[in-house]
């Protein structure tokens, strides 16, 4: 870290330290609620349908960065954040009133439709304060902290509730204060310059964001492209939320604990030993041909779950291990693409259009792919649903190298 923080200027160093803390808060908030889906299923008794639509609640509220992503293009996001921050983050203290996995759901929707400024946002901060050859090792760095916090969360959240699972409602809430402090810090990041004219935003303008949306991929079919097969990766992804709890839960019958140290522990380690080296070859190469080759790497996720019932019983805990971990150094490489890819195709013009569009498309595929891998558990045995995203991190990956790099 000591030869990246020379090679920033005073400005990059501040947002880099600011960024920092604010990651941190992030991640003790994201660890807590990357074990949102085993809290439905276990102390809500949540049904596979039930989880299925859970699993829609992240991508579906991304819809709305479309309207953020060109509402704050040229202009100031402190105000914008600070909204996000207490309108969306602090609902989380409304967890003391959920009963049902239907209040729930809707609790977390309503959380996670903050991220449509969030995510945005801080995509522009980083395309204004950092030089474009350094965005890359920065950010490996930031997703090192951020994935060491997520793990002291979620082992602490599933210490917690292992004691009583009527906890989870005081662990939320702490999340939410977390998740709060996060929004607040980014909020304090002034931003160096502006890529784009702020744009007076009008009731007249509701639809303007999905016609500027489309006209943007029309005219960069190359971005176009390389969304056709994030979305393709996407569906892969988000096919399995519905898979995992029945997996962990229900056919392995794991803890907290031993969940926490699967999906949590084991699915961040690779972020923080590799981040850092696997952001300065994110900087060096193509960003198509970086995020083809991780969606290869998440492939051998999706099949080593795919197998675990297919082993003797005494090795499936492990192999479960193996397979969080292949996820995160896989992840490690997604995190990097998924939100710088973006600068590096908006060039001279505001990220935060690119990244709203780029976030906004993931609602279609959040709205499909869950009810994918619920339709496909109704039918087949559930490893049936790991083997079809093996299928889809294979093709996304083929089509990065083959189709999109060479267009």
């Amino acid at each position: 870290m000591r030869s990246l923080l020379k090679r920033l200027d005073e400005w990059e160093k501040c947002t880099f330290r600011k960024f920092s803390i604010a990651y941190a808060f992030s991640g003790l908030f994201q660890g807590i609620l990357r074990l949102s889906d085993v809290v439905a299923k276990k102390a809500l008794c949540a049904s596979d349908f039930e989880i299925a639509v859970l699993s829609m609640a992240w991508p579906v509220a991304n819809t709305f960065s479309l309207y953020f992503g060109e509402l704050m293009a040229g202009k100031n996001k402190k105000n914008f954040l600070l909204f996000a921050g207490i309108i969306g983050r602090l609902s989380l203290l409304l967890i003391f009133f959920v009963k049902t996995p239907w209040q729930f759901i809707v609790l977390l929707f309503w959380v996670y439709s903050a991220n449509a400024i969030v995510l945005p946002a801080q995509n522009s901060l980083l395309q204004s304060n950092l030089r474009l050859n350094l965005t890359g090792h920065v950010f490996g760095y930031l997703t090192a902290i951020l994935s060491l916090f997520v793990i002291i969360g979620a082992l602490l959240a599933g210490k917690i509730m292992d004691l009583s699972e009527n906890y989870f409602k005081v662990v939320f809430a702490l999340s939410g204060i977390f998740g709060f402090l996060h929004i607040y810090v980014l909020s304090s990041i002034k931003q160096k310059k502006f890529l784009t004219k702020p744009i007076k935003f009008t009731f007249k303008r509701i639809l303007r964001p999905f016609e500027s949306g489309f006209l943007l991929l029309k005219q960069d079919r190359k971005y176009a492209l390389f969304q056709l097969f994030y979305f393709i990766y996407g569906m892969g992804f988000l096919m399995v939320m519905p898979a995992i709890p029945k997996l962990l839960v229900v056919k392995l019958a794991m803890t907290y604990t031993l969940v926490s140290i699967a999906r949590v522990f084991m699915s961040q380690t690779g972020k923080i030993i590799f981040s850092p080296w696997i952001g300065k070859i994110f900087d060096k190469i193509s960003p198509v041909r970086f995020t083809g080759i991780t969606f290869f790497i998440m492939g051998m996720y999706a099949f080593t779950l795919g197998i675990v019932l297919l082993v003797p019983t005494p090795l499936r805990i492990p192999l479960v291990f193996l397979a969080f971990f292949i996820f995160s150094i896989g992840m490690t490489g997604i995190n990097l693409s998924w939100n710088l890819s973006s600068i590096h195709f908006a060039k001279e013009h505001d990220a935060s259009r690119y990244q709203g569009i780029h976030v906004a498309l993931t609602a279609v595929r959040g709205i499909l792919a869950p009810l994918l891998g619920y339709a496909i558990m109704r039918f087949f045995k559930v490893q049936y649903v790991f083997f079809t995203s093996f299928a889809f991190f294979l093709f996304a990956g083929s089509g990065m190298f083959f189709v999109v790099e060479k267009s």
